[in-house]
């Protein structure tokens, strides 16, 4: 009977995300390539998940060469901690994407509580965030004539700016070789106020990811397919990936967005550093835009330092 209801409670919470995967909007995040190394970027459940601390850095530019396209620097730090004798997961993740004449940064901080379900863990994950917004408008250029004015007071000529706090959630169930989790983000619809006349909403956004690891026997290659899957208010977003890696040194993978883009990621481990260069190339009419999406990625992962038991000679600081 416990097993039967531990799977039904997997279940329902899976299905309670699923629903309103189905029924929601949401405005577009940022588009990552290599979004199987930055997955505690879209699930906060994933914070803590491995059992080392993990710093990482990452530079994404979005369909370089064109206008006013995305420039985005991301932080991400997480790992796995013991409070109350649960090991729980923590995590921080600051952001600053530059599109157009806006400005958006974030500053989040990540928690999760952890469940051992019938041979694998169940993480339910919480993100909370500071989320700044700045419009340049002194960088506007207007035409007069054509039914627009020069002196249209709905469009800002100053700089202006405006915050709010963000909530999102998301759960991750994993066994030895896969996993699959589903997350919400501003969940709230919270609300960036510039000014009496200029706002806007943060609408939801769902997503749901997926993978396997497949090892071989007596194999240094191993594959390791994925899904990444969400939905906005106008469109959604489906990335299938094939990744590969020899030896846990040397990584590789194919990408590819039905209608969207194509491409490819490589990685290597050197010691606890891992680098990594994701490349994006549009497959529909934007081809011959641009130079396609850059990302670099730099990661550094060390082991959690325990506290060693047995006798601990003390010195008092006054003698020191």
């Amino acid at each position: 009977m416990t097993r039967i209801r531990n799977i039904y409670t997997v279940l329902c919470l899976f299905v309670l995300f699923g629903i309103s995967y189905y029924q929601s909007y949401a405005q577009s995040d940022l588009v990552l390539s290599q979004f199987d190394r930055t997955q505690n970027y879209y699930n906060p459940a994933f914070a803590g998940n491995r059992k080392e601390c993990f710093l990482t850095i990452m530079h994404n530019r979005q369909w370089e060469g064109m206008p006013g396209a995305s420039k985005s620097f991301v932080v991400m730090g997480d790992s796995p901690i013991k409070f109350l004798g649960k090991e729980i997961g923590v995590g921080i993740l600051i952001v600053n994407d530059k599109i157009g004449l806006y400005t958006q940064s974030e500053l989040s901080g990540q928690a999760v509580y952890r469940q051992k379900l019938f041979g694998g863990t169940l993480s339910i994950g919480a993100e909370f965030s500071l989320f700044n917004s700045t419009f340049d408008g002194t960088k506007v250029h207007l035409i007069d004539g054509e039914g627009q004015s020069i002196d249209d007071p709905a469009i800002p000529k100053t700089k202006i700016g405006g915050k709010t706090f963000d909530l999102k959630a998301g759960l991750l169930y994993s066994r030895s070789h896969w996993y699959i989790a589903m997350a919400a983000r501003h969940i709230f619809k919270p609300m960036v106020k510039y000014d009496e006349h200029a706002y806007f909403t943060l609408l939801p956004s769902y997503n749901l990811m997926a993978g396997y690891n497949i090892e071989p026997n007596n194999s240094l290659f191993h594959w390791h397919p994925s899904l990444f899957a969400s939905i906005t208010d106008k469109h959604y977003r489906i990335d299938l990936r094939m990744g590969t890696s020899y030896n846990d040194k040397f990584f590789g993978s194919l990408m590819y967005r039905p209608n969207t883009a194509a491409g490819l990621s490589l990685g290597m481990n050197f010691g606890k550093v891992y680098i990594g260069y994701g490349f994006e190339m549009p497959i529909n009419s934007l081809a011959n835009r641009n130079y396609g999406t850059h990302e670099l990625m730099v990661s550094y992962h060390f082991p959690i330092q325990k506290t060693k038991k047995g006798d601990v000679k003390h010195k008092s600081v006054r003698l020191l």
